[in-house]
This record gives C-alpha cells, structure tokens and sequence, in this order.
C-alpha cells in the first residue's frame, strides 16, 4: 500500500525602515521602503504505508518552489507657504514585483509601477478647505492615466458641516490575476492574461446639521449621496465545458459598473442616553457590452438603527442594534 505524501515549506520574511525628518518652518520629509516576500517549496514523495520509506517522486512537474518578491518604496515632502494658507505636499512611489513558480505563465513574470504625485491644500476663508491633486504613474505592462482628484471641506461653526469628492480610480491587475493557475482537491483558479486594467469616476458628497437645542441634547442630522462608476472591474465567472458547469473560476472584466445611492442619518445624545437611525438606498448596474443589451440592475434598501444607555454608577452599557440588509 502506497501513498501521496506532500511536504511544505514557507518563508515569510519582511522588512521595512522608514525615516523622518522635520525642517524649519514646519516642513517635513517622510520616506519608506518595506520588503515583503513568499518562498515555498513544495515537494511529493511516495511513502510506503507498511514500511513507513517514504522516496522523492520522479516527476519534476509534481514539484514546485514558489517565490514572490514586492518592494515598494515611497517619499513625501509637506510643506506649508502663504501664512499656512496652503499645504504643499509632493511625493513619488515605486512598488515593484517579482515571481517565479510553475503555476505562473512562463514561469517566472514580473510588474513594476512608478508614481509621481502632488496635492495642495488651500484655505481661501475660514473653515473651507479645497485640496486637489494629481498623480503621474507609469505601469511596466499597461498604460496609465492621468489621475487627478478634488476634495472640498466647508465648515461652518461646527453647524453645518459640508464635504465633497471626486477622484478618478485606476487598477492594474495583479500578477496572480493575469497569470496564476492553480488546480488541487480544493482549488481550481485560472489566470487571465488578457485582462485590462480597472478605470472608474468616483463621486461623493455628505451635508450634516448640527442644530443647537439645549446644553444636554445634541442632534445631528445628515444626507449623503455618491455615484461611481468603473470600467473593466476584474471579478470572477466560472468557466462552462461541453455545456456542464465545472468548478472552474477565471478572473474576466465586466465592461460597465455602476453604483450610486444615497443615505439619510439622524443621530441624538443625551447625557446617558443616545440613539441612531439610517437608512440607505443603493442601486447597482452592470454591462458586459457596449451597447448594454444585457444590462443587470439590482436596487437595494438598507437600514440600520441603534440605541445605547450607560447605567449610572455600575458604568454598565445597555446597547440595542438592528440591521436590514435588502
């Protein structure tokens, strides 16, 4: 009587060091640079189950040594200027990976990502913030976009609080996404190296009121609302052979993704006592062409309350929660 026997070995190492430094006048240096890093050796042997010898299995395709290197490297200088008017922040980014094993295309694959961003924060009047920014990135396999982004805060007296968002997203797929097929007992993902890089518009904006009723009664009341939409989000389908469903999963690109919704808040404290109430609406839209012929929508209602009270002296918390997931 024989037998498979799997023996596995791993290493985990990482390091990292970073560095500070604080110049006159409030200016700042930050640096990074971390190493993360996976090495397994996996080997199959034949064990005899009446004599316990176990022997190396001929076949080098039943054996694997995995290695996966990523080193990222990154720097930001802050630096204020018209009285602390505006906050200056510039930075670069280097995040680079490396992997060599017999599951991946080719056996050995590697990608590289290098960034330049920089962003201010401007306040014009008091209590409004306007910062935008902009980043320059350069992909070793795929080609980047401008990404630029626009945050606005507005503050007035602690009443009215108002914030606003735009950023535009961008994702290169990972090594394991394009390239990693891995099938065992309880395994069966296969890479896609024709997958395209995620884009999406982002969109946010939150207003909350802060009405002032009595010392010991706080209210707040708030709505928000957002909208995002990417193309060529990366998730998983399950491959189809000779028309049966097998347990096969490969990472493919939706062509159109859409969420947006909005929240209502309304929240109140009262010495001991506090109470909060939600409820959100978010309608999701997805298209795997161009003309949207297959078009899938789902609306879903969600919401949530909470009511929480600390018992004088013992310091003990009573605390209620719903949810409803639609």
């Amino acid at each position: 009587y024989t037998a498979d026997d799997g023996h596995y070995l791993t290493y985990r190492p990482r390091a990292s060091a970073s560095f500070m430094y604080h110049f006159k006048d409030n200016q700042q240096l930050d640096a990074l640079l971390a190493y993360s890093g996976f090495i397994r050796f996996s080997n199959m042997y034949a064990k005899n189950l009446v004599t316990g010898v176990e022997q190396l299995v001929a076949d080098p395709s039943v054996h694997d040594t995995t290695r996966y290197h990523q080193v990222i490297f990154r720097a930001t200088y802050a630096m204020p200027a018209w009285k602390n008017r505006i906050n200056f922040q510039f930075g670069a980014e280097v995040n680079q990976e490396h992997t060599t094993q017999t599951r991946i295309l080719d056996g050995h694959q590697q990608s590289g990502d290098y960034a330049a961003f920089g962003s201010a924060r401007i306040t014009l009047v008091e209590g409004l913030n306007i910062q935008p920014a902009i980043r320059f990135a350069y992909n070793t396999r795929f080609q980047t976009p401008l990404i630029p982004s626009l945050n606005l805060h507005y503050n007035y007296h602690d009443k009215f609080v108002l914030r606003a968002s735009y950023g535009r997203g961008y994702r290169a797929p990972s090594l394991k996404e394009l390239f990693l097929t891995f099938f065992d007992s309880n395994h069966s993902l296969k890479g896609n190296s024709n997958l395209k890089p995620e884009d999406g518009h982002c969109v946010n904006a939150s207003l909350s009121y802060s009405p002032t009723v009595h010392q010991t009664h706080h209210f707040t009341f708030g709505v928000s609302g957002f909208f995002n939409l990417i193309q060529n989000k990366i998730d998983w389908k399950i491959i189809p052979s000779n028309g049966i469903v097998v347990d096969t999963y490969q990472y493919f690109n939706i062509k159109k993704y859409e969420t947006y919704g909005g929240e209502i808040t309304a929240n109140y404290r009262w010495q001991r006592f506090s109470f909060r109430a939600s409820g959100m609406i978010t309608r999701y839209e997805l298209s795997n062409t161009n003309s949207g012929s297959d078009k899938i929508k789902l609306l879903s209602p969600d919401a949530s309350a909470g009511v929480s009270y600390i018992i004088p002296k013992a310091e003990i918390g009573i605390n209620i929660f719903y949810k409803y997931n639609g």
